[in-house]
């Protein structure tokens, strides 16, 4: 496991602290003890794979003005972690390397920073910690009208970026007129391992945490959180029993310019799947993943996705399965049915996935 707070300075000048959480998930590291990690060689060599991201600016071509890397074997888990880290503060005459029992650390501050060791220290520190929450009690107190909206938004065959909407941006300032606004990014296949630190019936509260920097009183305060999907609006008359529908085509899209330089026959991509077809004959529903399931697209979230926005503007795009044998399929929008028509023809399972309030788009698919 390898945690790293990384304060970082856009091209602009603003600055802010990105947040990594990276699992090693067994892999072997040649010459490793994880009884004293090697810090260097994690953070430089072997970090892991990262599964939960935590940015208050982008990272891209940014200067890295300070870093703290925490490195302990996964098994040993969060608790372990969250209490090394909290008991650790900055030692001058202990250098910028140092380890208590199994968790090591590293800390490094540039002269272009202008807060002195360990004041900034104390920052990225506060920072690490907003990825190592843990299930604890919730102070009762009245809370104050309407809870924190967050809102999720899916990047296709990614994973869910998470963040506050505006209003409650502004109601947080006025507690805290230091925040900067955050995302939280959690991949696709990565959801299961972040469940697994944080626990299935605390994953949207860890999040509002880790997004806000509140503390679990300060949030009940707020009146608690709800999480709103950008696009689809999911709610409780939307249910889904399984990730995947039974008879689902799992695969790939693949739009114009990227057909032209690619063949069916080629490897199959890493990573997680792009869409997924239901058919029926000739015609399909779209189904996208929202957070742990597949639902079918309506047609209000057709701009959301690059494959359905494309065939809205009559591009032609392909579909390609990952089973075996592999099958291509040339895609173009079909007729819009509603939620009851669903039903008739794709099932209740699907059905019941399906936008209450908006048609549920179809494509017609032909198979090369």
């Amino acid at each position: 496991m390898y945690l790293t707070a990384q304060r970082v300075r856009t091209r602009t000048g603003e600055e802010g602290v990105n947040t990594f959480l990276f699992l090693h998930r067994g892999e072997v590291i040649p010459g490793m003890s994880w009884t004293a990690p090697d810090v260097k060689l994690i953070a430089d060599q072997h970090p892991g794979r990262v599964v939960v991201q935590r940015r208050e600016q982008d990272s891209v071509g940014n200067d890295v003005l300070s870093y703290l890397d925490v490195v302990a074997e996964d098994s040993h888990g969060i608790p372990l972690l969250k209490a090394a880290l909290s008991a650790t503060s900055f030692e001058p005459a202990r250098g910028a390397v140092w380890s208590v029992g199994p968790v090591s650390f590293r800390f490094f501050r540039a002269n272009a920073n202008s807060r002195d060791d360990a004041t900034e220290f104390q920052v990225l520190r506060d920072h690490a910690l907003f990825l190592l929450l843990t299930p604890g009690a919730v102070a009762r107190s009245a809370p104050e009208p309407g809870p924190l909206q967050i809102i999720a938004a899916d990047q296709e065959g990614l994973g869910v970026i998470y963040h506050l909407e505006q209003e409650a941006q502004r109601r947080l300032r006025q507690l805290r007129p230091e925040y900067i606004p955050a995302s939280l990014r959690v991949a696709y296949e990565d959801r299961d391992s972040i469940v697994s630190l944080w626990g299935e019936e605390e994953f949207h509260r860890q999040i509002a945490l880790a997004l806000t920097g509140l503390s679990e009183r300060d949030l009940a305060k707020f009146g608690g959180v709800t999480v709103t999907d950008l696009y689809h609006q999911l709610s409780p008359q939307i249910l889904a029993r399984s990730e995947a529908l039974g008879g689902q085509e799992t695969g790939d899209w693949f739009g114009p310019e990227d057909w032209d330089v690619r063949t069916a026959d080629e490897p199959i991509p890493t990573g997680w799947p792009t869409g997924a077809l239901l058919r029926a004959g000739d015609l399909a529903l779209d189904l996208v993943y929202i957070e742990r399931a597949w639902y079918p697209l309506s047609e209000a979230a057709v701009p959301a996705y690059l494959h359905s926005a494309g065939l809205k503007r009559g591009e032609t795009w392909r579909f390609v399965t990952r089973s075996q044998p592999r099958a291509v399929y040339r895609v173009s929008l079909g007729p819009s049915i509603a939620r009851r028509q669903v039903a008739a023809v794709y099932g209740d399972d699907a059905a019941a996935r399906a936008h209450p309030d908006h048609p549920t788009l179809q494509l017609r698919v032909v198979r090369e």
